[in-house]
């Protein structure tokens, strides 16, 4: 779910996922690397382990994103390769078949989840209209996080606020169109048509996913 909500949202409504939450959290606190501590070498340099665990303690750290989620989570977009045995794979890695839950799943809720997904995975979406602007993207269309209040929403909240002291950009995409040129605009309100389909999907997965049943 996540991977299709990642892949495809990417084009017309980017959301803020756990792998991006770390991305973001290894260049906006830990100077690039996989965790905190290469930052705090080097900002307690000269202090002592008093300090630097302090110090620890006002910043996002790595346990913070790795109790945040499942450990799943932050695995998915990693997958061995196709001459793996699948029958060695654990559960985790094993594909799973958004066609067959759709058709197989008992529950309702869960069933019409997996064929909004399906359907979302179907469609054909390209980076036709990317804006050219320089700058941290900022414009994503949702945050989200696991639980309430969670590290992620402390980590896009940073990022809005570093990517505002220099340049960003918070569009998704734009097009010139001549007004003199009726056919244009219609050949762009064709290309639009699986855009307003994939955003409708979106909108109604993350809503079926955050309220349940």
């Amino acid at each position: 779910m996540l991977q299709v909500l990642r892949q495809k949202g990417r084009y017309v409504y980017p959301l803020f996922t756990p792998d991006i939450a770390d991305d973001v959290a290894s260049y906006v606190y830990w100077q690039g690397e996989m965790d905190e501590e290469a930052a705090l070498d080097m900002m307690c340099e000269d202090a002592d382990d008093a300090d630097r665990e302090a110090m620890r303690e006002e910043m996002v750290t790595r346990k913070m994103l790795d109790d945040a989620y499942p450990e799943w989570a932050g695995r998915w977009l990693v997958q061995p390769g196709k001459s793996a045995d699948r029958r060695r794979r654990p559960p985790e890695w094993r594909p799973c078949s958004l066609r067959r839950a759709a058709k197989t799943l008992t529950d309702p809720h869960q069933r019409q989840i997996a064929a909004d997904a399906l359907a979302l995975s179907r469609l054909t979406l390209t980076d036709d209209f990317h804006p050219d602007i320089d700058g941290e993207y900022i414009g994503f269309g949702a945050v989200l996080s696991w639980e309430e209040g969670d590290v992620t929403t402390r980590i896009y909240d940073d990022l809005l606020n570093l990517a505002h002291q220099s340049e960003y950009c918070d569009r998704m995409g734009e097009v010139l169109i001549p007004l003199d040129d009726p056919g244009a605009l219609h050949a762009w309100f064709l290309r639009m048509g699986q855009r307003f389909e994939a955003i409708a999907l979106i909108d109604r997965l993350i809503h079926a996913l955050c309220h349940g049943h």
